[in-house]
């Protein structure tokens, strides 16, 4: 229990001095900056979650065999299989 609260303790204090560095340590300018780079990682997850999920479901088709397997299979037809 006491390592749950220290936990959580140290999750406040940080989210604390987070906000506090955000709101009075930072002009103008970088809070935008913060923003456009917070927005652009948001674009790209969205993006990624895209593809995989237009991905899911499909079944890719192998152009054909690969080489050892046609040498394995030639192997089991010379021995009567």
């Amino acid at each position: 229990m006491r390592r749950l609260r220290q936990r959580i303790l140290l999750l406040g204090l940080l989210g604390g001095a987070l906000y506090l560095t955000y709101e009075y340590g930072l002009n103008d300018e970088a809070k935008e900056n913060l923003r456009k780079a917070v927005k652009a990682v948001e674009d790209t997850y969205e993006k990624v979650l895209q593809m995989t999920e237009a991905a899911r479901g499909q079944i890719m088709e192998d152009d054909g065999p690969l080489a050892n397997v046609q040498a394995t299979e030639r192997q089991w037809e010379l021995l009567g299989y």
